[in-house]
């Protein structure tokens, strides 16, 4: 196994914030499924007449947009509640690994995706990863990053790497401070009552971790969103005729004042009842409305505000507390919400470009967690669509999962033909 790198000193000024509830959740979470990390790949090729990206320039350029992202230096300090995120100084390592054997289509040929990274820190890593395609990912532990967060560090690393200045982000935007000002109350204790798209679980080796498929679909991708909901829905009527509920991950940085960005999880969410979505006479429309409306109300913070309980639990207690959900969970085939599906948009590959590196591509590694039946992330470059499918390996076996992403991909072929 390659090496860690020293971590590269930085001048810094120490900051420091809370821990939060749904921060001491999520790694609780990452010690029952490890890694629990968010993980973005940016695949692409040396340009023309440069020689390609090595270690030592993606380090340096690591370390100097770290200057300006406190977020991305985290190491957890204290106990329990009284616990604090401390930005030290140093930068997130860079390691090179062997990529020669992973496709980039699925889990296979690439152990480096399963190690994990500690609130000990460090809490976010950059990969090099050599192969037949090059590969920078980018990794940061649940609790200290999103998506949209590790994205815009990603972005300001490239920046740094075409010679411009980085944006920076602000370790003062905390998740509950946000999620109170919206006013809402949360949902409270729910209990896990929505069948999952694959049937039931059936038993696999303990430690098997999350399966996923990646698929580039390059059809109509006009109301994407709604018609991927659908065609989920569609294709889970192979193995259950249950009803579903599909869960969206809401950005609540739209709630930030302008010019204020965080690398903070600061994700809500908005669930959507899929049999009064099917039911209406316009199934798409219907989605898109419930969604706007989920994702407006103050609720949507609820899975932070549900979660501050959390903070003042021993992280045994809490992983005694999630190994108990998830036996029960597949147990009685039944869970908090059916699938995920987060659409993390169109994005420009020239932001993650520079001139040793040209972007082809870019897409994340579900994360996974205590039971997780679906998880679908989406990302777009202006061509096509990549589309990351993973499951939980227990509603996996027996082709189950390429199973649902086969169905998946023919209905949302069939339904932009409709819409063309």
């Amino acid at each position: 196994m390659p090496r860690a790198v020293r971590e590269v000193d930085v001048p810094h000024l120490e900051q420091s914030r809370p821990v939060f509830g749904i921060e001491r959740l999520w790694s609780a979470v990452a010690r029952i499924c490890p890694p629990f990390t968010v993980q973005l790949v940016v695949e692409g090729t040396a340009t023309e007449g440069h020689i390609p990206l090595d270690r030592p320039a993606l380090q340096r350029a690591v370390a100097e947009a770290a200057q300006v992202h406190p977020g991305v230096r985290l190491r957890r300090e204290g106990h329990l509640g009284w616990s604090r995120w401390r930005a030290f100084g140093g930068s997130p390592p860079v390691r090179v690994v062997d990529g020669s054997r992973w496709s980039g289509r699925d889990e296979q040929g690439a152990p480096f995706l399963q190690l994990p990274l500690t609130p000990g820190g460090p809490t976010v890593e950059v990969l090099l990863v050599r192969g037949d395609v090059e590969r920078v990912v980018f990794r940061g532990h649940h609790a200290v990053v999103d998506g949209r967060g590790l994205l815009h560090f990603a972005e300001d690393v490239f920046a740094v790497l075409r010679g411009a200045e980085p944006r920076g982000a602000s370790l003062d935007v905390v998740d509950l401070e946000l999620a109170r000002s919206l006013g809402g109350k949360g949902r409270g204790r729910e209990k896990p009552e929505w069948s999952m798209p694959t049937g039931m679980p059936h038993p696999v080796p303990r430690g098997t971790p999350m399966p996923w498929r990646r698929v580039r679909f390059e059809g109509s991708t006009r109301r994407l969103l709604p018609r991927l909901a659908l065609a989920v829905h569609h294709a889970s009527r192979s193995y259950t005729q249950e009803p579903l509920q599909i869960e969206v991950p809401v950005d609540l940085r739209r709630h930030l004042p302008d010019g204020v960005h965080t690398t903070a999880n600061i994700t809500g969410g908005a669930r959507i009842d899929m049999p009064a979505v099917v039911d209406a006479p316009d199934p798409v429309h219907a989605f898109v409305e419930m969604l706007k409306a989920g994702a407006a109300h103050p609720d949507a913070a609820a899975p932070i505000v549900d979660t501050q309980l959390f903070r003042w639990l021993p992280t045994r207690t809490s992983v005694r507390l999630l190994r108990k959900v998830r036996e029960k969970s597949l147990e009685t085939g039944k869970a908090g919400t059916s699938a995920i599906l987060s659409n993390l948009g169109r994005y420009p590959l020239e932001r993650l470009s520079c001139a040793r590196h040209t972007a082809t591509s870019w897409f994340w590694v579900p994360s996974g967690g205590p039971v997780v039946p679906l998880f679908i992330l989406v990302t777009g470059d202006g061509q096509g669509v990549e589309l990351s499918v993973g499951m939980s390996p227990e509603l996996a076996t027996d082709g189950r999962l390429d199973g649902l992403v086969q169905g998946i991909v023919q209905d949302l072929n069939r339904s932009g033909e409709e819409s063309a």
